[in-house]
């Protein structure tokens, strides 16, 4: 003889699937987001790493510019420096 509290009736079995399908289709939304979270955090590390490698090249041109201009007032100076010499020598 079958044990009653181990069966279900049809109403209690169609309410059980609907319920795992319920719980299914959740799983899914809920693994399409996570999906799509890592494709954007993927997206926004490299974007990131551009940003940072763009910086580091800006910052050496700046280096090298502010060198640039360094060395052409020092130039400058020793221009006037030269012509101010070649003026007295002329006296």
């Amino acid at each position: 003889m079958l044990d009653r509290s181990f069966t279900r009736s049809p109403g209690q079995s169609q309410a059980a699937t609907q319920q795992a399908r319920a719980l299914q289709e959740d799983l899914f939304k809920v693994q399409y987001e996570l999906d799509d979270l890592q494709h954007k955090y993927g997206g926004l590390e490299k974007s990131y790493h551009e940003l940072k490698d763009k910086n580091r090249e800006l910052s050496e041109k700046v280096l090298r510019q502010t060198d640039y201009d360094i060395i052409k007032d020092e130039r400058n100076k020793l221009r006037e420096d030269v012509h101010r010499f070649e003026v007295e020598n002329k006296r």
